[in-house]
């Protein structure tokens, strides 16, 4: 599917709520068992797939590759991820120039995680990039100039994605480098997961309004003890103790997990442009059972 336009691009630019599902690349060879977890993907009106790039550091297919295949399969757009950590100038440069080859014009642009020092992978973080690097690229790229400065016979049309982490401990550095993401091409924002409506209050009641679209993460808790794998294991995500204490006690924790996630979604509408769902173990039918909370003007059936 070569899309001229990102309607992804549209619906945002045209203030419409989005809906976009994180998707992870498989970790084998063999795809028969891989893309059927997306046939139900004709009965929503999701507007993008984010594909995630070696997410926790781990060992992943391409999500070039991937992004590809499910744009062709299943004609919906895709947002790739490019983890800058793990790449240099020069194989970014090949990424996106392929990307852009393969139809796939939402990119989002991220550090990338550490791998742990018992991975294989520990020694393989070589990149000095960071993701205003990524935007900065595709922006040129947009503008029809290469990475020399010199005109390039066409431009790109790149929509470009940065990270904003309302969960920080450090709120002010967050807003300076959100300024300097902005500055350097960013189209659009997407956030980790956060679990009380608090974190994001008062960031708003700081500076107002995002200069860019937001798109707030969403990943629904199942139970105590995967709220503290999160807590202890994912960095971004800070889960305070009310809501722990909730899904410790709670006799339906997968669905006061929902409750939580979705409140925060519903509080927020009108001043955030869109959600991006996190499923819960791949379980990516979840997000038909999560959008009938939504006080939207739809819901997926």
């Amino acid at each position: 599917m070569n899309i001229v336009e990102s309607n992804f691009k549209n619906k945002l630019t045209n203030n419409e709520f989005v809906i976009t599902m994180e998707v992870s690349p498989p970790d084998e060879f063999d795809l028969q068992s891989f893309f059927p977890k997306f046939d139900f993907l004709s009965k929503t009106t999701i507007d993008a797939l984010n594909i995630t790039d070696t997410a926790r550091a781990q060992g992943r297919m391409s999500p070039l590759a991937i992004s590809s295949l499910i744009q062709n399969q299943f004609d919906i757009e895709t947002i790739m991820h490019i983890a800058v950590r793990h790449r240099n100038l020069l194989s970014l440069h090949s990424d996106l120039m392929g990307a852009h080859a393969l139809g796939i014009k939402n990119i989002f642009s991220v550090m990338g995680d550490k791998p742990k020092k018992d991975s294989p992978f520990f020694n393989s973080t070589f990149s000095n990039l960071t993701p205003n690097s990524a935007l900065k690229l595709m922006d040129n790229f947009n503008k029809g100039i290469s990475i020399s400065g010199e005109k390039l016979k066409s431009s790109a049309n790149f929509y470009k994605g940065a990270a904003f982490n309302p969960s920080t401990q450090n709120l002010e550095k967050e807003i300076q480098n959100l300024k300097h993401k902005v500055e350097s091409g960013a189209d659009f924002l997407l956030t980790q997961p956060f679990y009380s409506t608090k974190t994001l209050q008062n960031i708003l009641n700081i500076i107002g309004e995002f200069p860019i679209p937001l798109i707030i993460g969403v990943l629904p808790l199942r139970s105590i003890k995967n709220a503290q794998f999160l807590q202890t294991h994912v960095p971004g995500i800070n889960i305070n103790s009310e809501i722990m204490s909730l899904m410790e006690s709670s006799k339906s924790p997968i669905k006061t997990g929902m409750e939580i996630s979705s409140n925060i979604v519903n509080q927020f509408k009108g001043k955030i442009a869109g959600m991006y769902y996190i499923p819960p173990f791949n379980n990516y039918k979840s997000i038909l059972e999560f959008t009938k909370r939504l006080e939207l003007p739809f819901s997926f059936q």
